[in-house]
């Protein structure tokens, strides 16, 4: 069971972007199904660090293309990413 199945509305049109972006929804489902299985405890604490040590890389990469393209809404974007972390 997944919590996040992935679709290409989701994209942004970004392969590399894309892919970051699957692997962090992979992280959330991994600890989701974890959680349904009653197994959160053996693997929570590995699953967190893991998808905030990969989103604090992936929210760098991503804050320097939104800053390059001037993207119309990037104080809103970067919020989003605090709010995350």
């Amino acid at each position: 069971m997944e919590l996040i199945n992935w679709d290409n509305s989701y994209s942004v049109g970004i392969d590399g972007i894309d892919r970051q972006h699957i692997k962090i929804v992979n992280y959330l489902n991994v600890l989701y199904r974890a959680m349904s299985e009653g197994k959160a405890e053996e693997v929570v604490a590995e699953v967190i660090d893991s998808l905030l040590n990969y989103s604090k890389d992936h929210f760098s990469l991503e804050e320097a293309l939104l800053k390059k393209y001037k993207y119309p809404n990037e104080a809103r974007h970067l919020d989003g990413h605090q709010y995350f972390l």
